[in-house]
Order: C-alpha cells, then structure tokens, then sequence
C-alpha cells in the first residue's frame, strides 16, 4: 500500500515532502477516513529518515488537520474532505488545508525549535542567549514592582507610535551613531519580523522585487513571502551583499534591499564600511529603499560596531530594524522601527489598521531599565560572557571538527556558518537525533554544506558535547 511514498534527493525538506506524499494520498482518497498511519518507527523505514523527521511531518499533517493523534492508539485520518450534509456548521479543517498559510513558515519554526524545550536535545543553532545569561530577571522583576507600585492609569494610556519616554531613549542611543533623531522617527513594534511585514504592506505591491542576501534566515520564518512579492536572493562575500549583482536587480520598478548590516544571520558576516558606502550609492541611483536590520549592535566583541546604513543614509532611504530580542534571554516583545518622519507616519497607519500594539507594560519595564543605568550595565557583563564563549567554540570546534569542516574566522562572532568539507550536510541532518541543529537548506534550499551555530546557545558543556556528536555522525557518513 505504501510502495508509492518515496522521497526525492531534491530541494525541498525531507519533512515537508513526507507531508505533501501522505497529504496527496488522504486528498486523492487513497488514505480512507480514519485508516491508522503506520507507526513512526515503520514510517522511519518507509522513508529511510530519522524519527525527528517523521515527528515533524505528523506535526505538519496535524496542523494542517489532514490527520489526529488518537491518545493510547495512534495517528488516524480525519474526515476533512467529506462534509455532513446534515450538518451546518462549516468545515473549517476543510478551509484551513486550503488557505493562504498552507505551509506557514512560522508553524514550521515552531516545529523545530520545540525541541529545544526536551532537556535530552541541545539546540546549537538557537539565535539568542541561552540560560547562561539569565542574570537579568532580577533587575526585570524589581522594575516591574516599581511600576506597579505608581499609578498604574498610564498603561491604560494609547498612543499609535509607542510610548514616547521610550522612543526618546531609542532615538538617543540611535543618534550616538552620528545621524540625530528624534522620537517622531521611532515607532514601537512587538518584533522586527512584524515591523518588516508592516513595511512590506505599507510600501511594496504585489510582484514587487524584494532582494536579500543569501542565505538568510528570512527563508526559515518571513511572513513577507505571504504579501506576494518576488523574493530575490543575491550572493555575498565575507563583506556583505555582492552589489555588482545586486545591479540586475535595481532597475525595475517598486522593489526593496532587505539586508542585515551586522551578525548577518546565518553567516555571521558583518557588512564592511566600503560595502555599506557602495550599498548606498547604488540604491540612491535608482532611489530604491532598504530595510536594515540591526537588532545585535548593542552586542559586539573586541570593539563596538561601526556606523550602520541608517546613520551613513545621507537620502532617508533607509529602515532601521532595532530589537531587545537577541540581548535578552526573555523575550519582552519590544522591537523598533527608526525611518523618516513621513514613512513613520505611514507604517503607523498601517500598525493601526491591523491592530498591532506592543504592551504598554512591557514598554514602561524598558523605559525603566534602560532610564536606570540596568540595561548597560546587563550589556558589559554579557560583552564578557560573549565573548569567552566565541573563544570556547572557536577552541572546540579546532578541537573536533578541524579536519572535516571550515569556518571564516572574521565573521565566527555570533555565528558561525560551518562549511563541512566533504558531508551532505541533509544527510548529516537526518541521522542526528541528540541535538538540534539547523542546516544550510533551512536557509538556502541549494545550500547542501552548511550548517549554524550560535555560540550563545548553550552552555560550553552542552556545547562541547554537541560538537563531539557533531564529530561522531560525519565520521559515520565518511
């Protein structure tokens, strides 16, 4: 019965493939309502895949409503595509498998990085700080109490930008770059992905061209895909986005520069100065906008971080991502959009009509923080630690994987883009069931060589132990 499910050596992940075969089958009728699936072990054979694999299809399939999970007894198919004539109610499984976020890139995030939750799997590839650098809640849980102990009627107060004591403190550590702003060139998000989808509503139509440098993580969990836009990947160097490729792109009308001007991730690369001055001049050419994301600037290693797009823009061409998300180990939800006045304006128009409010509560916490001195003094000690774990995994990974992988050491800060030598790096991903990882095809569905690591992850013991079954699995494809 099942001769006909066999996965590709293609592009696409071995999970969502194992979706789309057993999807196809339940939507063709093959698959009857409530048939069992075999069980993840047969399945594993079936497809010659690891069980996190297949665990991730069954939680796609689930999602999607195509089948159930049956407590005590198994995964059975759901009668999503036969409807209760005496019924009236609608079929919303039915409705659902067929919307516009069929395969939706942030479901898929959430699938992988659920493990992260089981004390048993070490996440390496994780892009934040790990437990190691929970030395913050204290400081949070003091502020919070401050808080409530005054008048609690300001939190109740709206304002479509963000809470102004807030964004004046944004716009000044923003100005110490050297371009001075104001609070009304700020506007106060909950994430960078929601400001980026905001400004994608808000400025680009559909088949616009919206060019990022490759691989991105903007692959894994962009909801701009969904505003129809045409994603186009352009190739980088260790100093950023190739411009002179960049060109082909440039003359058409309406399109967008995504980029991340530091710590780009997954690569690590840190966009030079000349890059970010040829950027500029290319783009102003052809008056075309850019979104910069910057939310890592308050971490850096040996020396503070240069001047970003957003403060060399001398043509307020430039969108400035800010977030607290990757310098906290909880996220606060408190993210940041620094532009021109006029397209401030627009995009909180459009935050408005979506109803998109970071909490004000959350917002008074980091007003207090950062008005106290705390968030600074958080940021030396986690300079510090930030920078004995680069060194560990710098030490480590020479240690065990010298010979069978590579690495630039310039851009290895935060993250390390590891090159393995010889290995498929979507094999290597399927036999390894004790960490998680996130290979190169997470990013770039041609990339088969690669894969992340975040050296703030996890402790160095956990990382330690994740390289060594890193060692032990491509010895075992050798």
């Amino acid at each position: 019965m099942y001769s006909n499910w066999k996965i590709d050596n293609n592009d696409e992940y071995l999970y969502l493939q194992i979706t789309n075969i057993i999807a196809h089958d339940i939507e063709s009728g093959r698959l009857k309502p409530n048939t069992r699936l075999p069980s993840h072990r047969k399945l594993c054979e079936i497809f010659n895949v690891s069980r996190n694999t297949i665990i991730m299809a069954i939680d796609e399939l689930v999602y999607l409503s195509y089948v159930e999970v049956r407590a005590q007894s198994g995964v059975y198919v759901k009668n999503i595509f036969i409807d209760d004539k005496n019924k009236a109610t609608p079929n919303w499984d039915k409705y659902f498998s067929n919307s516009l976020h069929r395969y939706g890139n942030i479901k898929r995030i959430d699938q992988l990085t659920s493990s992260s939750n089981d004390s048993n799997i070490i996440n390496i590839s994780a892009a934040g700080l790990g437990k190691d650098f929970n030395f913050l809640a204290s400081s949070i849980s003091e502020a919070t109490y401050k808080i409530c102990s005054k008048d609690l009627s300001k939190i109740n107060h709206f304002n479509k930008y963000g809470y102004r004591p807030l964004r004046k403190l944004i716009a000044e550590r923003i100005s110490m770059q050297g371009r001075l702003i104001d609070e009304d060139n700020i506007l106060i998000v909950p994430s960078v992905l929601q400001g980026i989808n905001l400004t994608a509503m808000a400025f680009l139509s559909f088949a616009s061209n919206f060019i990022f440098a490759t691989p991105n993580v903007i692959n894994m969990d962009s909801i701009v895909h969904y505003t129809g836009v045409n994603m186009i990947g352009v190739e980088q160097d260790n100093e950023g986005i190739n411009v002179e490729q960049l060109k082909h792109h440039l003359s058409v009308h309406n399109c967008m520069v995504y980029t991340n001007s530091s710590y780009h991730n997954p690569t690590g690369i840190s966009m030079s100065l000349d890059r970010k001055i040829s950027l500029l001049k290319t783009t102003s050419k052809y008056k075309i906008p850019i979104m910069e994301v910057d939310s890592m600037r308050d971490i850096y290693f040996d020396k503070p971080l240069g001047k970003s797009l957003f403060a060399l823009d001398k043509n307020e061409s430039v969108i400035y991502f800010g977030s607290l998300l990757r310098t906290l180990t909880l996220n606060l939800g408190i993210s940041w959009i620094a532009a021109p006045k006029n397209v401030i304006e627009k995009l909180s128009d459009v935050k408005a009509q979506h109803d998109i409010y970071p909490s004000m509560l959350l917002q008074l916490i980091v007003t207090e923080l950062m008005e106290s001195g705390t968030y600074d003094n958080y940021l030396e000690r986690v300079r510090k630690l930030l920078l004995e774990k680069r060194n560990n995994t710098h030490y480590l990974l020479n240690k065990y994987l010298y010979d069978v992988a590579e690495w630039d050491s310039k851009n290895s800060n935060f993250y390390i883009w590891l090159k393995l030598k010889e290995i498929n790096s979507k094999k290597l991903y399927d036999i390894t069931n004790n960490i998680l990882f996130y290979p190169g095809f997470f990013f770039d569905k041609k990339d088969t060589t690669h894969l992340s690591i975040c050296i703030a992850s996890c402790s160095n013991e956990e990382m330690e132990q994740a390289i060594k079954i890193l060692q032990q699995n491509i010895n075992r494809l050798k």
